[in-house]
C-alpha cells in the first residue's frame, strides 16, 4: 500500500527529516504523527515552526537572525506552541530538537532553513499545514478563512524552502485535510 503513495516512498528513502509547520501556530503539531512514524522506522526528526510568538522574549538559543532553538526550559509565554511541543516531546521521552522562525521575509527564512539543512544534514523537508490553506488559491467563492494566513505564511515557507532546498527533496502535507468546515460570514 505504501508504494502506491509517493509521499511514503519519500519518507522511507530519507534518514534525516525536517518536519516544519508552514502556516505557524499549531501547524507543526499536525506533523507529530508523521514524526512518530518516522522515529519508529529509526529516522532522525527535527521540528521547526513559523511562530506567532514574540521569540525575542523566549529565552531560547538564537541560532540565526530570525530563528531560535526552543526547549522545555525556554521562558513561559501566554502563547508558545513551540515550547509546548518541546515539553510534550520531553515528557514522552523524545529528544527531537525544536526550532521557531520569527516573522521576517523570504531571505531570512531561507537562511534559517539553510542553516537547519546544513547543521542537521537534512535529506527531506516535510512542510506541514495543520489546515488546508496550502491546497487553496485564496480566491475560492465562499472562503471564510483568513486568506492573509495563506498568502503570507504558507507562501513564505514554500518560497524559502524552494529557494534554499534545490538539492533536497521536499513535500507539503496537509494531514488535517477535510477537518475544516465552511465558515459562513453571518454579518453579510
Amino acid at each position: 500500500m505504501r508504494t502506491m503513495v509517493p509521499f511514503f516512498s519519500r519518507l522511507e528513502k530519507s534518514t534525516k527529516i525536517l518536519v516544519a509547520g508552514c502556516g505557524g501556530g499549531f501547524d507543526v503539531f499536525a506533523g507529530v504523527p508523521i514524526a512518530q512514524y518516522l522515529a519508529a522506522m529509526g529516522k532522525s526528526v527535527v521540528f521547526a515552526n513559523f511562530s506567532f510568538s514574540n521569540l525575542w522574549l523566549c529565552g531560547g538559543e538564537r541560532v540565526t537572525s530570525t530563528m531560535w532553538r526552543v526547549d522545555r526550559a525556554s521562558n513561559e509565554m501566554p502563547y508558545f506552541p513551540e515550547k509546548w511541543l518541546a515539553e510534550w516531546l520531553h515528557a514522552n521521552g523524545q529528544t527531537a530538537p525544536v526550532y521557531a522562525f520569527a516573522k521576517s521575509g523570504v531571505r531570512p527564512l531561507r537562511a534559517a532553513y539553510s542553516w537547519l539543512m546544513e547543521h542537521h544534514q537534512i535529506d527531506l523537508i516535510v512542510l506541514i499545514d495543520g489546515g488546508t490553506d496550502s491546497v487553496i488559491f485564496g480566491d475560492e467563492p465562499g472562503l471564510g478563512l483568513g486568506v492573509g494566513h495563506f498568502t503570507w505564511d504558507n507562501k513564505a515557507a514554500a518560497a524559502a524552502v524552494s529557494a534554499s532546498c534545490l538539492l533536497v527533496p521536499s513535500a507539503v502535507a496537509s494531514p488535517s485535510f477535510g477537518t475544516e468546515t465552511r465558515i459562513v460570514n453571518f454579518g453579510a
